[in-house]
């Protein structure tokens, strides 16, 4: 069997890297046995294609046109004049979901791809290696390459009743399912099926979901070519999600449904003629507008900023992950105001939020807050020689403002993101007073039995301890007993005075 150019790049690689520390790269063997197919590690069997394309290509020309091509089979790809048919233009090539051997590898030798690229996509395979935490590395190791985390929210629509089942057991099950799902691509993979990297429950009513995209700049020459790998896939549908297969939700029929990413452009003209791309192109079937994003891209680039600003060329994903996150944003704004209304409201209730229910939104907001600080970070680097032009070279006022703007986007993002770590943190405080407040009221309510209770036995003692006295001072020698000559009128009226008196002494204790 023939090796692949690009897996030979690859070995050679390796092979490097064994005699040079400062190449310790040893890590990348579980891509090359991928890329090396077979293997025993890997499915043996053939890839199933999905029946959309695979890899869509754009270019803008210097009239501002966009020209693109859909790829949906490797061997014709091969044969094609270039990848995108239009020799020295600038180019964003989009593959879209789940992908083969053959086509990484006929990719990377084409353009000469970091095999590091490819590892960091599929980080979501499991692997056979020992974790090296070699992720995430330094920025000046990997200033080439780009991920945006995708978030898709969504409702649950029970027709019939919520699930009697454990909120937090239903996520642990989540979680299982999907690490399930990733192993059952290893059997059965199919190319251009969306990846679904991570799956949040966060009540009954709301999910989301996770995807990711990938982004490498590749320069040869004067010319560049962003590779952008999303979890998208190629087909026109929404992504299938372990949820209907979650013991919670098999007893009744329920509709999961996503919601559209919400984008407003400001100043956009509904009689802007489209192009010919987005005209040629039937309604789409899909709800989730992320899986709409690589089929009909660059409507709102201009040709001469994309020719000189390799950023610019990403602006609109950037622009997208922005109006995405702040959409999750919105749904974790309108899930903390509930439970905080039903904290103050009845904080008795059994179907108040929990710790763990405050814990699990406040894990995820952490891990969002994270990644918009990462891409801060970047947008802020004004020193960037890998994605943004040098000062010098005077960018253009449109990719300037394009990049401010995003900057601004995401600026605000982290400023809602940290004011809905604070609500958590507060919604704490108020599970934590409830029980403080419960636990005091227990107390209390034990303690005003154990004082009803302490009466009783008072009461009681100042009735039998003077009766005792009193019958083991005449020792019951009474002629109604047939023993002495007192009448037993003479006992009843000297224990009267005495339980009259042992009451007088412990009057204190009977209030």
């Amino acid at each position: 069997m023939d090796v692949h150019p690009y897996v030979s790049e690859c070995e050679r690689y390796l092979e490097a890297a064994s005699y040079d520390p400062m190449l310790s790269e040893a890590y990348l063997r579980d891509l090359v046995d991928y890329l090396s197919l077979p293997a025993g590690q890997w499915p043996q069997g053939d890839y199933i294609r999905e029946k959309g394309p695979f890899a869509w290509s754009y270019a803008w020309n210097g009239r501002g046109e966009i020209l693109s091509r859909t790829h949906s089979d490797v061997e014709a790809y091969k044969r094609a004049p270039s990848a995108t048919g239009e020799g020295e233009l600038p180019q964003i090539l989009f593959l879209a979901g789940y992908s083969s051997p053959s086509w990484l590898n006929t990719i990377g030798h084409q353009f000469h791809v970091d095999p590091y690229f490819y590892l960091r996509h599929m980080s979501f395979r499991p692997s056979v290696q020992v974790d090296s935490y070699a992720e995430p590395t330094l920025p000046s190791a990997s200033g080439h390459v780009l991920k945006l985390n995708i978030p898709t929210v969504g409702h649950i629509d029970p027709q019939v009743q919520y699930p009697c089942e454990d909120i937090q057991t239903t996520r642990q099950r989540c979680i299982s399912l999907l690490k399930q799902s990733f192993r059952d691509r290893m059997v059965k993979p199919k190319v251009g099926s969306s990846i679904v990297r991570r799956l949040y429950v966060h009540d009954w009513k709301r999910f989301t979901f996770e995807q990711e995209v990938s982004m490498c700049l590749l320069r040869q020459g004067g010319k560049f070519t962003v590779i952008v790998w999303t979890d998208a896939g190629g087909e026109d549908c929404d992504p299938v999600l372990p949820l209907c297969d979650l013991p919670a939700f098999q007893s009744f029929k329920y509709d999961f449904q996503c919601c559209p990413t919400i984008l407003r452009r400001p100043g956009m003209d509904a009689r802007r003629k489209l192009s010919s791309t987005v005209q040629s192109i039937q309604s789409f079937q899909t709800t989730q507008t992320f899986n709409l994003l690589h089929r009909v891209y660059g409507q709102t680039l201009k040709a001469e900023c994309v020719q000189s600003d390799p950023f610019y060329i990403l602006s609109e994903i950037y622009t997208f992950a922005a109006a995405a996150e702040n959409q999750f944003l919105n749904m974790i704004d309108q899930i903390l105001t509930e439970r905080v209304d039903s904290l103050m409201l009845d904080p008795d209730d059994a179907k108040c939020p929990k710790t763990s229910d405050i814990q699990y939104d406040r894990s995820i907001l952490d891990a969002h807050r994270n990644q918009i600080k990462g891409i801060i970070t970047f947008l802020t680097a004004h020193d960037d020689p890998a994605w943004f032009q040098p000062s010098q070279h005077n960018a253009s006022s449109e990719t300037t403002a394009a990049r401010n703007s995003l900057l601004r986007d995401f600026q605000h993002l982290e400023t809602r993101v940290k004011a809905l770590i604070l609500r958590c943190e507060r919604a704490m405080e108020i599970i934590m007073n409830n029980a403080s407040l419960a636990e005091a009221r227990l107390t209390n309510n034990q303690s005003k039995e154990l004082a009803s209770l302490t009466r009783m036995t008072t009461l009681v003692t100042i009735l039998y301890v003077p009766l005792s006295f009193v019958s083991s001072f005449f020792g019951m020698n009474f002629k109604e007993f047939g023993q002495g000559g007192l009448s037993l009128w003479v006992w009843a009226a000297v224990s009267l005075p005495v339980i009259i008196s042992s009451a007088f002494l412990l009057r204190r204790r009977l209030l």
